[in-house]
């Protein structure tokens, strides 16, 4: 049995399951799912020409992203018409349309994806014809992705953490005397402090984008996929206790401090890319350069999916 789940900004959750049992009393009978909906098992991404609203930062401005689009036919029973009006003011009410959604749908072998969605439309078509009865309403309910992709349900992130080094690492640095390459920073080879280069493996289907977590004291945090050749350099000195958190997910691209809240006209100019993990294999470059071993940085993701 598939069961679509609708988790929204005021608390509540809506499930509504696909069984057709009038006889079952085992479960929530207000909300059904009918048959005909789409979007979840790899529907094509449809387009926007509008650019992206509300997302700080000129290298967003001019970007035309994917936008899926999920078509969730549904019935909200009630036992009388007075219970039939409250379930749908309900659910009505909890779909705010400037609020994300969450839709989890669980397939029928049992795994879970999230996608995380808007309120698009469906209550405005709803009109007294022959799909109402005195206790029951369809409704061709539409919710927008802007993100287009699932996600692995959250509590299975994937956490990778830098640890403080005593050894001598390299430290990227504009001003330092010698550079790989014209525009890239440079290297200084009498720095320690936090600082790995490994391998990390994204197993989904598309690009996922890490949530960093840089904790304090320490100078210009650098973030590289030597992969993709990509990377992100703040030009910023935390202080001790202070925590930098840089979300690269779509539709996000904050840096924000504990101390002194937004940090993103620290972003150096030329490496300020919030880059994803490609699908596979990724080798990262992390380093912070500190004297302090309470200093770290750590990031999490979580696998992204065509549909589920």
């Amino acid at each position: 049995m598939e069961t679509w789940t609708l988790k929204t900004s005021d608390g509540e959750e809506y499930t509504f399951k696909t069984i057709n049992a009038p006889n079952d009393f085992s479960y929530d009978g207000r909300y059904h799912l009918l048959k005909g909906a789409t979007g979840h098992h790899g529907m094509s991404v449809k387009y926007t020409s509008d650019v992206i609203p509300n997302i700080a930062g000129e290298e967003l401005r001019d970007e035309i992203r994917p936008i899926r689009e999920l078509y969730m036919p549904i019935r909200i029973q009630g036992i009388n018409p007075s219970d039939l009006s409250l379930n749908k003011q309900n659910l009505r009410r909890s779909l705010v349309p400037a609020n994300i959604v969450e839709l989890w749908i669980t397939n029928e072998m049992g795994d879970t994806r999230v996608c995380y969605c808007k309120y698009g439309e469906g209550f405005d078509k709803a009109v007294d014809d022959d799909k109402r009865s005195p206790v029951s309403i369809n409704i061709p309910l539409k919710l927008l992705a802007f993100d287009p992709y699932f996600y692995d349900i959250p509590g299975n992130e994937i956490v990778h953490t830098v640890d403080y080094a005593t050894t001598v690492v390299p430290f990227f640095n504009d001003d330092s005397w010698f550079s790989p390459e014209e525009n890239a920073a440079g290297w200084r080879l009498n720095a320690q402090g936090v600082s790995r280069e490994w391998t990390v493996f994204n197993d989904g289907e598309e690009d996922a984008y890490p949530v960093w977590t840089i904790t304090g004291p320490g100078v210009a945090p650098f973030l590289s996929n030597l992969t993709t050749d990509l990377s992100f350099l703040l030009d910023y000195t935390l202080s001790a206790g202070e925590i930098i958190t840089v979300d690269m997910r779509d539709n996000a691209h904050t840096v924000d401090s504990n101390f002194v809240g937004n940090c993103r006209k620290y972003m150096d100019a030329d490496a300020r890319t919030m880059w994803p993990l490609i699908p596979g294999p990724n080798d990262l470059f992390v380093e912070l350069p500190t004297g302090t071993s309470t200093a770290g940085v750590s990031f999490s993701f979580l696998n992204r999916w065509e549909g589920i």
